[in-house]
């Protein structure tokens, strides 16, 4: 018995200490100078923040005054190559702040364009087509939309328009497939190194110290965003590979309990849009249907705030509203005016806003996590397919 709690105490000391260097290396950042970005907004807006601000910089016509400065840096950065800068339109801008079709930032001119579609934490808003009976990803209905705008036929389309996915650690699109498909390759880029080193590239050459200390308060902003991101990623993992030694911790050792606690509302937060994120998008490939997701803004009430209320995702399938949700009563299913409870083992007691619950906690575990979305997945079909 001494032995084992000998072995135990090593590996607590072990994983505190991996804890710690982890912290010690990226160390959560806050603003602590005043910064006009997140003043004015939430610091993870993409729409009214971060894609204003890029397309601002990008759009010739802005009052930057550095006519298409910025964008051939951008343009150069992207690998992008005999793009024509002349009657250049950029959207949204500081006069017209609206998207044009719903993309996040639009470049065109006569013949080219370069559509740029951002997500920090956004889900891509893929439509399903009930004509093909295939899901078509965003940024390709999007393609659709900019050929109908050039005038120009699929060819034309491949060769002169551009697909840029800017996300906060360089990500592929989803559906990818249907991409390498069509022959269309989507340019990646991020927020961690592509975005700030594009900036700083073009401080190097402005002589406007208001314009440079902008750029400069917005790079800062980015670096809290990524560095908190990386951070809260490591720890995630590390957590998921040693599951029951971390449970164990949070419950026996109150020093050590608090170190966990101050970074675990961060965890909680990414395991739960994981989860809504692998479920949905598991749903959508066995079902070929598109899912409504729950809000961004519920799963941070959720687990910031232990907000009861519960998150679900809901789908129309053979005419019928279907949904999954999690509340007090943990797993339950919908569809029209029934509902019931799942049947897999902890259905009922992985509660997204109580972590204090073992199953709950359990879900930060990535093969756990596998494994509760494979038996909703399962039972949802079987239930789908008796009623």
């Amino acid at each position: 018995m001494a032995a084992t709690h000998q072995l135990q105490h090593h590996m607590n000391t072990d994983f505190l200490q991996n804890i710690l260097e982890i912290s010690t290396k990226y160390k959560f950042q806050t603003q602590t100078e005043f910064n006009i970005f997140s003043v004015l907004h939430s610091k993870y807006d993409e729409r009214r923040l971060h894609s204003r601000f890029i397309s601002n910089l990008l759009s010739p016509n802005s009052s930057h005054g550095q006519n298409d400065f910025f964008l051939k840096k951008f343009i150069d950065h992207i690998g992008i190559s005999e793009f024509n800068l002349n009657e250049i339109e950029v959207t949204p801008n500081e006069f017209n702040k609206q998207e044009w079709n719903n993309i996040d930032i639009y470049i065109r001119n006569k013949h080219q364009a370069i559509i740029i579609e951002n997500k920090i934490f956004a889900r891509d808003s893929n439509q399903f087509d009930e004509n093909s009976g295939i899901i078509i990803p965003q940024l390709f209905n999007y393609y659709k939309k900019v050929i109908d705008d050039l005038k120009i036929d699929d060819t034309a389309g491949k060769r002169n328009i551009h697909l840029v996915y800017l996300t906060l650690k360089e990500k592929e699109p989803s559906y990818i497939d249907y991409f390498r498909e069509k022959n269309i390759t989507p340019i990646q880029i991020d927020y961690i190194r592509f975005i700030p080193s594009w900036l700083e590239d073009c401080q190097k050459s402005i002589n406007n110290p208001s314009l440079i200390d902008s750029i400069e308060q917005y790079r800062n902003l980015l670096f809290e965003i990524t560095n908190n991101f990386k951070l809260t990623i490591k720890l995630k993992s590390l957590v998921s590979q040693n599951i029951d030694n971390v449970w164990d911790l949070l419950h026996t050792n109150q020093n050590e309990s608090e170190i966990l606690k101050h970074i675990f509302i961060h965890i909680k937060w990414h395991t739960v849009h994981e989860f809504w994120n692998e479920l949905g998008e598991h749903l959508q490939n066995k079902l070929r249907l598109k899912v409504n997701f729950p809000s961004d803004y519920l799963i941070t009430k959720t687990t910031h705030r232990n907000f009861k209320k519960g998150l679900a995702l809901n789908f129309t399938y053979n005419d019928k509203h279907i949904y999954i949700s999690n509340d007090r009563k943990g797993f339950t299913w919908g569809i029209q005016s029934e509902w019931g409870y799942f049947k897999f083992d902890n259905s009922q007691n992985i509660i997204f806003s109580d972590f204090m619950s073992k199953e709950t906690f359990q879900m930060i575990n990535n093969e756990f996590r596998k494994y509760v979305i494979e038996m909703i997945t399962i039972e949802i079909i079987n239930i789908i397919n008796t009623k």
